[in-house]
């Protein structure tokens, strides 16, 4: 068994792991706790975190997400980075009950991203800090190796971050977090992807 988190620390040690950047101004402890989880003082990674299946990659026949795309998949209005990105990725929302396992690397929706470069993201640094947040806030949410719908997945992420009113401390350094934000206060997001009590329990 994998420990999630210490993929996301062993893959990229020097580039994102950074006490200052865990931190933000409303929360200032939430990523504090999440720095010492993966840096205590013994310099050893602290086990019991969400898992992941071995070799950090699902098996090509099951749909991959990172952690972080949860969140993506929720207010994604038909903008992108290419026609191919935005085809695929509308394809992969219109099936909210598809099987699809957890990675910290590329996953399914990065395959026709041009930010994609040999399966690593060219701003992996950014994009896995948005995992490790994920990860953190969701806790027991995203602790698993069995392959989940999308929708669930999308129900979690949407319990443990957006109903917390924590979505700009995940991804607010994202250049598409201010439309995100502000479809999440106009109640304008993806509704298919989350089960009808989900989505009905959204408070503005």
């Amino acid at each position: 068994m994998f420990d999630l988190i210490d993929k996301c620390v062993n893959n990229h040690p020097k580039q994102y792991v950074n006490h200052n950047s865990l931190n933000t101004p409303s929360h200032p402890s939430i990523f504090s706790q999440l720095f010492l989880q993966i840096n205590p003082p013994s310099g050893t990674i602290r086990r019991g975190m969400p898992t992941l299946i071995e070799d950090n990659q699902p098996p090509n026949s099951v749909t991959s997400l990172r952690p972080h795309h949860a969140l993506c998949a929720l207010f994604f209005e038909g903008k992108g980075y290419s026609q191919a990105f935005l085809e695929s990725m509308t394809a992969f929302l219109a099936q909210p009950n598809q099987l699809v396992q957890l990675t910290t690397g590329c996953d399914t929706l990065c395959q026709a991203c041009p930010h994609n470069r040999d399966e690593i993201c060219d701003d992996e640094a950014k994009v896995s800090l948005f995992d490790q947040r994920v990860l953190f806030l969701s806790r027991e949410a995203f602790h698993s190796e069995q392959a989940k719908s999308l929708s669930e997945l999308c129900q979690r992420a949407c319990v443990a971050i957006l109903q917390q009113g924590l979505l700009a401390e995940v991804c607010g350094e994202c250049e598409w977090a201010a439309l995100c934000q502000e479809k999440w206060q106009q109640g304008d997001f993806n509704r298919q992807l989350l089960p009808s009590n989900s989505a009905d329990s959204h408070s503005f």
